[in-house]
């Protein structure tokens, strides 16, 4: 975020906790927001959150809050797009075991019968 744009979004914190008494204004959805975006990209960069809330004028427990109630909000609607599914175990016939060969040189050769096994080395001898 630019210096400017840092500098307007802590002025509309400012006026929006100054509208009521002791400060404890509600900020709007789309300031929080995009205060909650400059948050997570300075918290990436390795700032902490004791010295972005104070940047930002806010109290330390009002930035977690935010923080929050976003993670639920996101793993909301990821659990919202989920669905049930049915884990069955792999049934195989009898003797139709499936094995993985290694090789030379990190060769690796997955979910092969027994059968398949037998032609390799036939055809490799």
């Amino acid at each position: 975020m630019k210096n400017a744009d840092l500098e307007e979004l802590q002025r509309e914190i400012l006026a929006a906790r100054n509208r009521t008494a002791g400060g404890r204004g509600h900020v709007p959805p789309a300031v929080r927001d995009r205060a909650i975006k400059h948050v997570v990209e300075r918290r990436a960069a390795g700032e902490t959150l004791e010295a972005l809330a104070q940047s930002l004028g806010l109290n330390l427990q009002t930035l977690k809050g935010w923080l929050q109630r976003q993670r639920e909000s996101i793993v909301a609607s990821h659990a919202a797009s989920l669905r049930a599914v049915r884990v069955v175990a792999e049934t195989t016939a009898p003797g139709a075991r499936r094995v993985t060969v290694w090789g030379p040189r990190g060769l690796r050769i997955d979910d092969l019968s027994l059968d398949d096994v037998a032609e390799l080395v036939r055809r490799l001898a």
